[in-house]
């Protein structure tokens, strides 16, 4: 795991990544060095190479949880795909 992050005028927005999927699993933002939100990446599947989160789960100031949100990820054949955004793009 890796830790980033960098201070400008008091907010700092830290980052987890696994250094292994090259993937965020956590976002953390600061303000004077308090926390006041964190967002966890978790539940991760592979797909042409990236891994992507299939939860989200972020909370306030205060550790409490003000989102959890489910993505589902799924790897489609070449000609899924062209239907899939010949449909999605006929749709605007």
């Amino acid at each position: 795991m890796l830790s980033a992050g960098e201070e400008v005028d008091g907010y700092e927005l830290r980052l987890l990544i696994d250094t292994v999927k090259h993937a965020v699993v956590k976002l953390e933002s600061r303000n004077e060095g308090i926390v006041t939100s964190t967002t966890v990446f978790s539940n991760f599947f592979e797909v042409a190479g990236g891994w992507w989160a299939q939860s989200q789960t972020s909370t306030d100031a205060k550790g409490r949880q003000n989102s959890d949100i489910g993505i589902e990820v799924k790897s489609l054949s070449a000609a899924a795909f062209g239907e899939r955004m010949t449909s999605e793009l006929a749709a605007k």
